[in-house]
């Protein structure tokens, strides 16, 4: 790409913390590392039981989907999980802004039902969503007041082109 723009190729290596890549099967994460992770979570699925281990390790979870309905599929499913692990304070903070979402005068039937969800510290993104909503969401999830945040590539997307930036 550098070539073809007559640039010169910026790279860095630099994380602001370590990335880790694994693969999880039968409960165990199996690192590039060669290490092992076990995964014990009381709970059914095995997204479910990837979530809960993050969060417990006082994590945030960013799950990506192909489609609007899988995202809010997703998010649904781990809510009833992740709402047994937050604080009275996460309590409020997230119904504040469930609130905040549902009383959008253009809050539609989607919204609504992300409100829902995130009372419990998840959430969902997609293009369904209003600018305002899913700035909300990304704000809140940057804050750690939201855990979970199932996605298709339009939060990939607002990283690249932020709400104030002009592009095309």
């Amino acid at each position: 790409m550098a070539g073809w723009l007559g640039a010169n190729l910026a790279l860095s290596h630099w994380r602001p913390i370590p990335l880790k890549e694994g693969v999880y099967f039968n409960e165990r994460i199996m690192f590039n590392n060669d290490s092992i992770r076990l995964v014990k979570e009381d709970v059914d699925e095995d997204l479910n039981k990837l979530v809960m281990d993050t969060l417990r390790g006082k994590g945030q979870v960013l799950v990506f989907v192909n489609s609007r309905r899988s995202a809010q599929a997703s998010a649904r499913e781990l809510c009833s999980s992740v709402v047994t692990i937050l604080t009275a304070d996460e309590k409020k903070a997230l119904s504040i802004l469930a609130d905040e979402i549902s009383e959008d005068h253009s809050a539609t039937k989607v919204c609504k039902k992300l409100a829902e969800i995130v009372k419990s510290g998840c959430a969902f993104h997609h293009a369904g969503l209003t600018p305002k909503q899913r700035h909300l969401i990304e704000d809140h999830f940057k804050r750690n007041i939201i855990k979970v945040i199932s996605s298709t590539p339009t939060l990939a997307q607002a990283s690249i082109f932020p709400p104030d930036a002009h592009h095309p």
